[in-house]
């Protein structure tokens, strides 16, 4: 019903996106530079080594990042960082856990600056993924970790999804006076998270900090019982301080979110919003059921365009980036603001406002690094020439 509503709509605000075109519109947004190839964090320099991987922003625009390769000095180290400090790396110990890597892709950041990270680390001679706020343990995942695992509510508290967090462990059964057989032994805290297969590289550094030798066969560890699965899972906490997570309602939406009118919704020229986070996104291409074309306002007619589609959770599109297999590298970005970006014709992306030459062709996948806050402010992961990377900051004008 929504889409029979805008239908009588589209002809008009079509025309009135082609008939500005022809003026080549400039981007709606002013980007500042985050962190960059070159920056000092922590006494560290950031080298054209240190990817910049996964972004969280929050609601004041204030950015953390997950940096591989950092420092360069450590190949396989990684980092949790901010533009100004270093909130966690490899092979830090967050009480009787060490920190080995940041590979899953959860990562968030909260009101108050601090930043929830998803990381693999040692425990009592075994690996597993655990969520983290900063310096402290919050719970062990069931799972390999995913970037949904967790969730911020609205006043900062950090929400397991369903299933995933580790139960907390059975109390140790004592043994009796007159008995030699040891007592059973637990997890002291963080629940009995499944054990992840330790690689070669990291028993290596496991035995640099570990002052028991740890090899193959302690990992592996003697045969366990099967126990019946819990009904409930639910989130260990490391401090009695801690609070809890409590389940929070999410609104239900589709698995699939509808495409918008070809080629950018008529409500954005009418007037939306700009919010993030991006939730979901699609691909659509051209095919025998799809003939159409597209008259570009930077690289004229395009005969078999295509479109990837970014939505917020309640389906609404934030970010459309549109171009053509025949034009390889060239591609434009749309939000309800107005244009994003465009690739110009040096092929570096236009970033009124960023000092250096920027470019990325990630942005046409359906995992695009953009990182969309309630302000409307996008965060983008960019390689910068000659060699290097880049975390900007997209402000849209009318909110400066």
């Amino acid at each position: 019903m929504y889409a029979t509503k805008l239908t009588g709509l589209v002809p008009a605000t079509l025309l009135c996106c082609i008939s500005s075109f022809a003026q080549q519109p400039s981007p709606a947004f002013h980007f500042d530079s985050v962190v960059r190839t070159g920056s000092i964090i922590g006494g560290e320099t950031l080298s054209p080594e240190a990817r910049f991987e996964n972004v969280a922003i929050n609601n004041r625009g204030e950015v953390a990042f997950i940096s591989f390769h950092w420092p360069i000095s450590e190949a396989f180290g990684s980092a949790v960082l901010t533009p100004k400090r270093v909130v966690a790396k490899s092979y830090d110990h967050i009480e009787n856990r060490i920190l080995l890597d940041f590979v899953a892709p959860a990562l968030a950041i909260d009101e108050q600056g601090r930043v929830i990270y998803e990381a693999t680390y040692l425990e009592g001679g075994t690996t597993h993924v655990g969520v983290f706020r900063e310096d402290r343990f919050l719970f062990a995942v069931n799972g390999p970790g995913s970037a949904d695992d967790f969730t911020l509510s609205p006043d900062g508290r950090v929400v397991p999804k369903p299933g995933i967090a580790v139960m907390p462990p059975a109390p140790t059964v004592k043994a009796q006076p007159n008995s030699t057989a040891p007592a059973p032994k637990t997890d002291d805290g963080g629940g009995s998270a499944p054990q992840i297969k330790l690689k070669k590289k990291w028993l290596d550094v496991a035995n640099k900090y570990s002052p028991v030798a740890i090899t193959p066969d302690v990992l592996s560890g003697p045969p366990k019982a099967k126990q019946p699965p819990p009904s409930k899972p639910i989130a260990t906490q490391s401090r009695p301080d801690a609070p809890a997570p409590v389940a929070v309602a999410q609104p239900a939406r589709p698995t699939v979110c509808p495409l918008p009118v070809y080629p950018m919704p008529a409500e954005w020229v009418i007037g939306a919003d700009l919010k993030g986070p991006i939730t979901s996104s699609l691909f659509d291409g051209p095919g025998p059921a799809k003939p159409r074309s597209y008259e570009s306002p930077f690289f004229g007619h395009m005969g078999s365009p295509f479109r990837t589609v970014h939505f917020a959770a309640d389906c609404s599109p934030q970010v459309i980036v549109i171009g053509d297999a025949a034009l390889r590298g060239k591609f434009e970005l749309w939000t309800p603001q107005g244009l994003l970006t465009v690739t110009q014709p040096d092929g570096y992306l236009q970033l009124p406002g960023f000092t250096g030459k920027g470019s990325s062709s990630d942005f046409v996948r359906r995992d695009a690094p953009l990182w969309i806050n309630q302000r409307g402010q996008i965060a983008m992961s960019v390689s910068i020439a000659p060699e290097g990377y880049a975390i900007v900051l997209a402000t849209p004008l009318t909110g400066r």
